[in-house]
């Protein structure tokens, strides 16, 4: 019998002398295995009103069946078979037409669908010729053959991570080259469950053989290395790993020293952390009396299934969360801020890039004007999400420059100046006005802050009180100093050659002259102080000056 929830209560869909199996909802309508009293095995087809048969499968008869119905880009694949001949089929269904292929004959049976690569469709079959992986792409079949029985796996990137028996480890394989690898510190006897969530691959996994209780671990694929979760007062397996809402949920069986009952409870991985979100059990001494399992989202909300073995009863359990954080109309924030520093009122926020589906976002991810940040409470169960409005306060590009006689001046005005020595670091007291003059060599730059607290800081500026060091022979004047992108030479005779060297007497450049002025480009050089050692024809220094260079 087709059951559906309507208005929190359980209704009925009858329909006589129907049996029906597994089910996906696919293009608003939901598809199910099933078959009628007269044998006819089918796809069977919900609309809302009826149920009907929507594709007869092959051979019409209970020899045939279908199972394990997904989704995956957008189609739906199951497989079936035809145990009059041998006969195993490969299934793709778009909407409109069901294509298939024939698995091979020696084929005992499909295990399960992998995932996809790139619109591929990988999944495993075991036959008498061992164990094939199987690639469907474009409408056919082509067959790779394989090491190990798989019963669970994932594909990241090019490599398809899976757990087997034949191996005591987590296997990653290539599907590009075919090379195998095992992922050390894996060590699964029994693992269950992979499943990929915020670029990690968790699973369960018993470690010692002993099948008292299972492991809630993970594999980070970036460094291909097994991790593990201790949950507190674990008594049992965990099952059921889950991602409903951009969240992680499993079931495992607990000691709940509080209320002091026992048995399967819900969790969610908290920032890393395994959280009971739940307790289901009442302490009645009735072990396992809930028994959560098959996670799966509703209507935006979480539910799962469960069973009350003191009743007898089969129940479905709806996870709501009508707390809805707040937000301030407006808030300014400065360049260079993170998720963090926006302002939500709320229990244990979590952070979205989009109003629905969408990723969960880190508190210490920078922010940008162009994006939009959505905020919920998580509580027991993810909430409505909500727009946290924001304005970045941006200062301008400042910079600070020399104007003579000591005086460095900020270009572009605004609320607040700190000038502030570069060599220790220290502010300056009393140095609070758009321009400072210097009473002592050194660099100096400008702390600046506007009107909505937001700060940066401006270049340094090196000052050297005496700029002409030198004139050994006649009058060379040299501008501007300091200098940024050129400098300018003019002599009362001929100079010959400049050589520039830094305050120790390295030769950093030479440059051939034989004229009354000269122009020397400086963009190669960075911020600092230089000499400039110039020559006549005679090859007699004429003057030495220092110069000092911003940038």
């Amino acid at each position: 019998t087709l059951c559906e929830i309507i208005n929190d209560t359980v209704q009925l869909i009858l329909q006589p002398n129907l049996e029906l199996y597994d089910l996906v909802a696919y293009n608003n309508n939901i598809y199910m295995t099933g078959y009628t009293d007269t044998t006819q095995t089918a796809i069977f087809k919900y609309d809302g009103s009826s149920i009907t048969i929507d594709f007869n499968l092959v051979p019409a008869s209970t020899s045939a069946y279908a199972q394990n119905l997904q989704l995956l880009n957008s189609k739906m694949y199951f497989y079936t078979n035809d145990n009059s001949n041998g006969n195993k089929y490969f299934v793709e269904f778009d909407g409109t037409t069901y294509q298939y292929d024939t698995l091979n004959i020696n084929t005992y049976y499909p295990l399960n669908f992998l995932k996809n690569k790139n619109d591929s469709i990988y999944f495993v079959t075991q036959g008498s010729y061992g164990y094939r992986l199987n690639l469907w792409y474009g409408g056919a079949l082509s067959i790779i053959p394989f090491p190990h029985y798989v019963y669970d796996a994932q594909i990241v990137g090019d490599n398809l991570y899976y757990c087997t028996y034949n191996v005591q480890n987590i296997v990653k394989y290539n599907l590009n080259t075919g090379v195998s690898v095992t992922i050390p510190g894996s060590i699964p006897y029994y693992t269950y469950n992979l499943t990929l969530f915020q670029n990690k691959i968790y699973f369960s996994t018993n470690l010692d053989n002993s099948n008292n209780y299972y492991e809630l671990c993970y594999i980070d694929p970036a460094i291909d290395t097994a991790n593990y979760i201790v949950i507190p007062n674990q008594s049992e397996y965990i099952y059921d790993i889950t991602v409903v809402g951009n969240e992680l949920y499993f079931t495992c069986g607990t000691n709940d020293i509080i209320n002091g009952d026992t048995g399967v409870e819900p969790f969610r991985l908290n920032n890393g952390n395994p959280m009971l979100i739940a307790d289901l059990n009442t302490n009645t001494g009735n072990n396992n009396d809930s028994n959560p399992y098959e996670f799966m989202s509703f209507l935006g909300n979480l539910a799962m299934s469960a069973s009350k073995p003191s009743t007898g009863d089969e129940i479905v359990i709806m996870c709501t969360n009508n707390t809805i954080p707040t937000a301030p109309a407006s808030q300014i924030l400065c360049e260079n801020s993170n998720v963090t520093d926006l302002q939500a009122n709320g229990s244990d926020l979590i952070w979205y890039d989009a109003d629905t589906l969408g990723n969960v976002i880190g508190v210490n991810q920078p922010i940008t004007q162009s994006d939009t940040y959505y905020v919920a409470t998580r509580l027991v169960c993810p909430g409505d999400r909500i727009a946290v409005p924001f304005t970045i306060s941006m200062l301008p590009n400042n910079i600070a420059a020399y104007y003579g006689d000591s005086i460095i001046k900020v270009v572009y005005p605004t609320d607040a100046y700190q000038w502030m020595d570069c060599g220790t670091g220290n502010p300056i007291n009393g140095a609070t006005s758009q321009s400072f003059q210097a009473q002592m060599n050194g660099s100096y730059k400008c702390l600046l802050t506007n009107a909505d607290g937001c700060s940066s800081t401006t270049n340094c500026v090196y000052l050297v009180n005496l700029s002409v060091v030198e004139n050994l022979k006649n009058s060379v004047k040299v501008y501007p100093n300091p200098a940024t992108d050129y400098v300018n030479f003019q002599s009362d005779e001929n100079m010959d050659r400049i050589t520039v060297t830094s305050l120790s007497g390295q030769i950093l450049q030479e440059e051939k002259v034989g004229e009354l002025t000269y122009t020397l480009d400086v963009n190669q050089f960075t911020s600092g102080i230089y000499l400039m050692l110039i020559y006549d024809t005679n090859n007699n220094l004429i003057s030495k000056q220092k110069i000092v260079v911003n940038k």
